[in-house]
């Protein structure tokens, strides 16, 4: 991996922004929940992201990504690898992330207002 793998934290926005820009795909291996703010920057600038099996990185990549126990370093090794070494396999993934589409924060607050809506409707507790 020298030299096709680097990790640099702590990088200002316009750096990050041609980093994304400019990869081949950005890993996110994740081992908890929280914001997956790195899937959705990969996702929102057309990069494949190989991501950590996690709710989060679930909800939140819409089915594009093919997502990875955490754990599995054989599974990771193998996918990094076949990123690196196979155009077609990265190309398929590129093309299946173009579909991606940001959801709005108000599309979001509408549907967590919905769902508490229906939970009192139901009758669950507020």
């Amino acid at each position: 991996m020298r030299g096709r793998l680097f990790v640099l934290p702590d990088q200002p926005d316009p750096t990050l922004a041609w980093l994304y820009r400019h990869c081949a795909f950005t890993l996110h291996p994740a081992l908890a929940g929280g914001w997956p703010q790195a899937v959705l920057d990969s996702l929102a600038l057309g990069k494949y992201c190989v991501a950590s099996a996690v709710p989060a990185n679930a909800e939140l990549s819409q089915g594009l990504l093919d997502l990875i126990d955490p754990l599995d370093f054989m599974a990771w090794h193998d996918e990094v690898r076949r990123l690196l070494t196979d155009p077609d396999h990265l190309a398929a993934r590129e093309r299946r992330v173009a579909d991606f589409r940001p959801r709005a924060w108000s599309s979001a607050g509408n549907a967590l207002a919905a769902e508490i809506a229906a939970s009192r409707a139901a009758g669950a507790p507020a």
